[in-house]
């Protein structure tokens, strides 16, 4: 089983109840920011990009809170360990695809 299907197994009894509350647009949203969030190594890696401003890492970790119970950081750690781990395979992958081409350009 993938990354993708065990994150897909463990996060579809907890999102499905909170989309039937909640508008699924937001839930959608507030998943993104979360897969983001530990993608790019948190708050400070979130603001280092560019992409977000202060006030809107705060405001969206204030939504999560409400919408979750739970704060980004401490929601479903064993989906978080999968997702850190695929973000790694995947980076590393590329790299070395991209070295490969660079030397055969050589």
């Amino acid at each position: 089983m993938g990354a993708r299907s065990r994150a897909r197994a463990m996060l579809t009894p907890v999102v499905m109840p909170l989309a039937r509350v909640h508008s699924g647009h937001k839930v959608q949203r507030l998943m993104g920011f979360w897969a983001c969030w530990h993608m790019s190594g948190g708050y400070r890696g979130l603001l280092d990009s560019g992409c977000w401003a202060k006030s809107g890492l705060l405001r969206q970790k204030v939504e999560f809170r409400q919408v979750f119970g739970m704060t980004v950081e401490e929601a479903w750690p064993e989906v978080t360990a999968a997702l850190v781990a695929a973000t790694k395979a995947a980076q590393a992958e590329f790299e070395a695809s991209t070295s490969t081409r660079a030397k055969a350009k050589a």
